[in-house]
């Protein structure tokens, strides 16, 4: 009785195991006889659509054949590996054939989409383990690379219309593809970065960016940290300590880098640490004292500090701030007096303003201090005015210029000159 007990759980095993290999061989026979994967190579998505609509059913077909094989060889796995490795194979191939479509599908479910990744990524990883004679490495690979270029080409149409978003999510998929063959895309990873960034997905740029660091890519210059400085300093929530390791690493890569400096620079004022900040930009100045956009740069920071000791009425620092700011933008006139000659003029012209303002307003002394302090804050007004009336002979409609030498020749009761710029701007 034992031995017929024995005899029929052979039998049943035997049959499971049969059934598999049917199910593989129905799965097999239906994707390479019946399935057409030429529709990823049209263009045109009507004819394309069409081509999907005779192959969808076809691949839903082949689908539920080797579903059903994976899960009777869970049960009763194959006896030999080769089939195994088969089976995977295809599971693999036909999970990333419908994970292309889907794709395509405006309305497709997030997760199923995942979740077909996952299928075809393990199956063709666990294909490639098994399959001891290489027999399906070459199918796997040209699986591969004929979903990146999909993906890619995807990605890539995306990019050229502006949609950055998408474009992103493609460049990134194809990163993903190249993985399950152990190769690197730089090329998506770059424009990925891009598009991350472009898009607002900073953090997700930074990814990228460091992904390319990681693979040496863009070595010869200090170009790829500049863009993960960027894209750290620019996250809607700001990781200090990891920006900091970035940047210490840059400048231990690249010694005496000015683009690096610019970035440290930027990335203290954006945290307010506007003393780190100074200390940045004199680096790159003293790395690079010609550079006009640095001096520049020099000249916005002072500014702004000056500004902001004037709205906290510290005189003293908004002195201070305010001589480094017209000192730094001097230097940019005389530099390259056609770079931002206007704002620089301006912006000269307008803190003598807010100074001389800040000081009558301050003005709580008696006697012969009152005075001094009066005529300082005149005095501050009358130097003002050549460098507004300087940009207003290159730059006649400029508006804010003519209303500020409207308040300081309305302050200094010079009646002429007040009327000539008063009738200026209301001719505009």
């Amino acid at each position: 009785m034992k031995k017929y007990f024995i005899l029929g759980q052979l039998i049943i095993l035997s049959l499971i195991g049969s059934a598999q290999k049917l199910q593989l061989t129905e799965a097999a026979t239906v994707f390479k006889n019946d399935y057409k994967n030429s529709w990823i190579s049209i263009p045109d998505s009507t004819l394309r659509s069409l081509q999907l609509a005779k192959n969808t059913p076809i691949l839903l077909k082949a689908k539920k054949a080797i579903d059903e094989s994976y899960n009777k060889q869970l049960q009763t796995p194959f006896v030999k590996s080769k089939d195994e490795a088969k089976m995977y194979y295809y599971r693999g191939v036909i999970y990333l054939n419908l994970w292309m479509i889907t794709s395509l599908d405006s309305n497709y479910s997030k997760d199923k989409f995942d979740s077909f990744q996952e299928i075809f990524t393990n199956s063709f990883k666990k294909s490639l383990n098994l399959d001891v004679k290489k027999q399906w490495n070459n199918f796997i690979n040209n699986e591969i690379e004929l979903a990146r270029e999909f993906t890619f080409n995807n990605a890539a149409n995306y990019y050229n219309i502006g949609k950055l978003g998408n474009s992103y999510f493609n460049f990134k998929k194809s990163i993903e593809l190249y993985t399950i063959i152990n190769k690197v895309d730089t090329i998506a990873m770059s424009y990925g970065a891009s598009s991350a960034f472009r898009s607002k997905k900073y953090f997700e740029s930074y990814e990228l960016y460091k992904m390319l660091n990681d693979n040496e890519y863009g070595k010869d210059s200090s170009n790829i940290y500049q863009y993960m400085i960027q894209s750290l300093y620019l996250c809607d929530s700001i990781d200090e300590d990891l920006c900091v390791s970035i940047i210490n690493e840059g400048k231990k890569k690249y010694p005496g880098d000015y683009g690096l400096s610019i970035e440290e620079y930027n990335f203290w004022l954006k945290l307010g640490y506007t003393k780190k900040a100074n200390d940045a930009i004199q680096n790159a100045l003293n790395l690079n004292p010609n550079n006009v956009t640095l001096q520049f740069n020099v000249g916005v920071l002072y500014d702004e500090l000056c500004i902001s000791s004037i709205e906290n009425k510290n005189l003293e620092n908004a002195t201070i701030n305010f001589t480094k700011a017209c000192d730094a933008y001097k230097i940019v006139i005389k530099l390259d007096s056609n770079y931002n000659e206007m704002i620089s003029n301006y912006l000269i012209g307008r803190l003598h303003v807010y100074l001389s303002q800040q000081i009558k307003s301050s003005n709580n002394f008696d006697g012969k201090k009152y005075d001094m302090e009066n005529e300082r804050a005149d005095k501050l007004l009358l130097d003002a005015i050549p460098y507004l009336e300087s940009q207003i002979k290159v730059y006649p409609n400029n508006e804010n210029s003519l209303r500020v030498l409207k308040i300081i020749y309305s302050n200094l009761s010079m009646d002429s000159d007040y009327y000539r710029v008063k009738k200026q701007l209301e001719s505009l």
